[in-house]
């Protein structure tokens, strides 16, 4: 398995609740359930500080959006219209080079 191979593929659902976690001291850090080996790190609004829907594997890069309302006790901004369309959009324009690149 390459590092980036699942960059191009379309973003999955997912329950943050049902992942397993890193290590016992995360509640957000998450095993990534497709590849295994990387991570899922739960990131936040630069400006508001709130957790975001949309997370990426540290290693395959493969997409997710959290369907859960809280993680950690924490509610989980919502995601504007048509979001998920233009992240899709997104990374079907990716270039294939920097797929391959990645890959290497």
């Amino acid at each position: 398995m390459k590092r980036g191979h699942r960059l191009r593929h379309k973003p999955r659902h997912i329950l943050h609740s049902s992942l397993q976690r890193s290590s016992e001291d995360s509640a957000y850090r998450s095993v990534c359930p497709l590849c295994k080996v990387g991570l899922l790190m739960v990131g936040r609004n630069q400006e508001t500080l709130a957790l975001v829907r949309l997370d990426r594997c540290t290693y395959c890069a493969q997409h997710f959006f959290y369907d859960d309302e809280t993680i950690g006790d924490e509610p989980v901004e919502a995601l504007p219209p048509d979001y998920e369309k233009t992240v899709e959009a997104q990374i079907k324009a990716l270039s294939p080079q920097l797929v391959k690149d990645l890959g290497n």
